[in-house]
């Protein structure tokens, strides 16, 4: 980018020209009007180069060099870098593959403030296939905690854990549509010479996820954990194929009715829990055996995000999950510490007429409306 030029800017104190072009940011107008701001003069050019470069987005080889060239031209620029955004190709033959997966050779010492890598692809299309040749440069992005997959595939689950686990300081990962294709013959928490060394997660987010792979990040990740949601249709199925999920030693022999389809018992430290719950769900009792599975006495945060169609505030059925059993869970001790009861309705009626769908939850939940009354919010949302 050329030097900003000294032009005589209307009188403004330079903290409000900093908040008009925040805005121009938050409005997501094209680069170009954000580079003409950090031209205009030197009072603007700061925070203007701070936005255009705070996520830079690599959509090919060539861009992926224009950018480190920039870099090397302009080196100032990389103490703005935040975040680095992949964007899959569907076209892309493997060379190109390997050569946009060198970044980390090219740009890790350039970008002292990396704290974030986006991989996605477009899901119009089969997700692409990763394996180990594509992420053995990713070790070098030493600084990285935080690591976002959306639609992407993995050869196996083992090759799902090696990626993940490429990253030495990752403490927050969010995988939205992502599988691997095969099993493959070693658990994800194993690593080459046998250590079993489990995900070192702080956050997880889950989200389209296959209930059989879903189940393995779970069980694979770190008893640490402290912020955890999930979305996953398959994990409300009535089947009990999805109910069989091999306990963990010295777990409690004594169940509830219904076993929880994923594994929570560990996560002794979870903080935060956000649950997709479908309205129509055939058997109420899997979100009892889920929330029962929590063992964390910290847990000071929990959302059910519950979702239909079309769901009638008075409909018997639609409602059936929030019953004497849930009300009964929710206001006992397991979750005395909560400090934010979030019900989120994902559908139209809702939004319409909010009101009549909170006092719906403080009718069919009478106790834990009563026990978390300070605490207790009802929202719709539409999205």
């Amino acid at each position: 980018m050329s030097s900003p030029v000294t032009l005589a800017c209307p009188l403004l104190p330079v903290d409000v020209w900093e908040k008009i072009i925040d805005c121009i940011s938050l409005q997501r107008l094209p680069n170009k009007t954000l580079a003409a701001c950090a031209r205009t003069c030197r009072s603007w050019s700061l925070r203007s180069r701070y936005h255009l470069y705070q996520v830079a987005t690599i959509r090919g080889e060539n861009q992926l060099y224009s950018f480190h060239k920039a870099l090397i031209a302009h080196p100032e620029n990389a103490d703005f870098v935040r975040e680095l955004t992949v964007v899959w190709h569907q076209d892309w033959d493997n060379s190109t593959l390997q050569n946009i997966f060198s970044f980390p050779l090219l740009l890790a010492r350039r970008l002292p403030h990396l704290q974030r890598v986006t991989i996605y692809s477009s899901l119009e299309q089969p997700p692409p296939v990763l394996s180990t040749c594509h992420f053995v440069a990713l070790r070098e992005l030493k600084l990285v905690s935080s690591l976002l997959l959306n639609a992407v595939q993995f050869r196996t689950k083992a090759d799902f854990y090696h990626f993940i686990t490429s990253f030495p300081s990752l403490s927050v990962l969010e995988c939205y549509n992502v599988i691997w294709a095969r099993t493959g013959s070693h658990s994800c928490s194993t690593r080459p010479g046998g250590h079993d060394v489990r995900l070192p997660l702080n956050s997880l987010c889950a989200e389209e996820l296959t209930l059989s792979c879903l189940q393995l990040l779970l069980q694979d990740t770190s008893p640490s954990l402290q912020h955890l949601k999930i979305e996953c249709t398959d994990l409300w199925s009535s089947s009990s194929d999805s109910n069989q999920l091999p306990r963990a030693s010295g777990t409690p022999a004594a169940l509830p009715a219904t076993s929880s389809p994923i594994p929570l018992l560990h996560f002794t430290r979870l903080r935060t829990f956000d649950l997709y719950v479908p309205l129509d769900v055939s058997d109420p009792s899997i979100l009892i055996a889920i929330l029962s599975e929590i063992q964390s006495g910290d847990i000071s945060k929990l959302t059910l995000q519950l979702s239909g169609e079309h769901i009638g505030v008075d409909s018997i059925t639609n409602l059936a999950l929030l019953n004497d059993a849930l009300d009964d869970l929710l206001s006992s001790n397991r979750f005395a510490r909560l400090q934010d009861l979030n019900f989120i309705f994902h559908f139209d009626e809702a939004a319409k007429d909010c009101d009549r769908y909170r006092d719906k939850i403080v009718t069919k939940l009478p106790k834990s409306a009563a026990h978390h009354r300070e605490n207790l919010t009802v929202k719709a949302d539409t999205r």
